[in-house]
């Protein structure tokens, strides 16, 4: 689901996974690969973006992925 967060957030322990992504892939009426898929592999974007050009949308889109591992402890669980 599209949505918009500004503000600081702690991560969780283990691995986090963030991804911003431009408004852009909403007009694409022929994507197959939804947003929580794209967090997989590096493929999975590639063909993401490849759909994307194909169905020649009117803008571009803007991916940024990246998976950060946080062995410290969190001070309080994230989803209160």
């Amino acid at each position: 689901m599209p949505s918009y967060s500004l503000g600081r957030r702690e991560l969780r322990t283990g691995i986090n996974y963030i991804l911003l992504i431009t408004d852009v892939y909403l007009d694409a009426k022929e994507t197959t690969i939804s947003i929580p898929e794209l967090y997989r592999s590096e493929s999975l974007v590639v063909s993401f973006l490849n759909s994307l050009h194909c169905q020649q949308t009117v803008d571009s889109t803007t991916l940024v992925h990246w998976a950060i591992k946080n062995e410290l402890d969190a001070a309080f669980p994230s989803n209160c």
